[in-house]
């Protein structure tokens, strides 16, 4: 009976440890930083991204954001889990609700900013990873614009 447990608790532990594997890689690897040209909603950029997986299987990534000549433009840290968080940008100290979920291929980032307006603004971020590594990102602007951005991977 004892053996009958022990097994049970190991395939159990395994089980748990391959879903959470399974979750933990269904997020594009997009750690690194990139170069973006100036367009609509932002001059040229460097934006930098490091990501660490999370015991429950979902990722945290750490977003940074800085002008050509290094001063710091933006930075927040959040988590995968597809529920709305509160983030606290480092550079600015503004709050954003802000909601992250990801697949192998994309991360979603969607959430509001400007709390303290009459009218939030939303924003919207779909990023991936080119072929050649470069990251892809499909954005919506302030004025609702949809913006298409290849940023290089320095």
């Amino acid at each position: 009976m004892k053996t009958l447990t022990t097994l049970q608790m190991v395939i159990g532990l395994l089980a748990t440890t391959a879903l959470n594997a399974t979750a933990a890689q269904a997020c594009p690897d997009l750690s690194g930083t990139y170069f973006c040209n100036a367009n609509t909603a932002h001059p040229d950029m460097y934006y930098t991204f490091a990501q660490t997986p999370r015991p429950d299987g979902t990722w945290q990534y750490k977003m940074g954001a800085s002008l050509t000549n290094g001063k710091a433009f933006s930075g927040f840290t959040f988590t995968t889990d597809g529920n709305e968080q509160d983030v606290i940008d480092e550079v600015s100290g503004d709050l954003l609700k802000v909601t992250a979920s990801c697949d192998s291929t994309a991360l979603t980032v969607t959430g509001l900013t400007a709390l303290d307006k009459p009218k939030p603004i939303k924003f919207s971020e779909i990023l991936s990873l080119t072929p050649e590594g470069d990251l892809y990102d499909i954005s919506i602007n302030i004025n609702g614009d949809t913006v298409h951005e290849t940023c290089y991977r320095q």
